[in-house]
């Protein structure tokens, strides 16, 4: 079986964390939306990316807002409590390449 994803757009907000642990950040990537709003309008899609270790130290050093990126990673499903939206589901990054603007 096989739960992969390749996302490409830009960083929206640095790596952090909500704990303060630096082993647990993310990123939130904005990715553009394959088809357009009712008005015409383009819409985004943002996706937090969990990033660990070795490429967490090296996002801190290297990311930026409004840097291009591409994440290789994998689809992890965790239930949470919520009877509307019973599942939720996070990147966990596996590679992850930047491209400055």
């Amino acid at each position: 079986m096989l739960s992969s994803c390749v996302i490409v757009g830009k960083v929206v907000d640095y790596p952090n964390s909500p704990s303060g642990d630096k082993n647990h950040p993310y990123m939130i990537v904005e990715t553009d939306a394959p088809f357009r709003n009712p008005d015409g309008s383009g819409r985004k899609n943002l996706f937090k990316v969990y990033i660990w270790r070795g490429i967490a130290e090296e996002c801190r050093q290297v990311s930026q807002p409004g840097m291009f990126v591409c994440v290789r990673g994998r689809l992890q499903s965790d239930p949470i409590q919520d009877k509307n939206d019973p599942y939720h589901v996070s990147i966990i990054a596996e590679k992850v390449v930047f491209q400055p603007q």
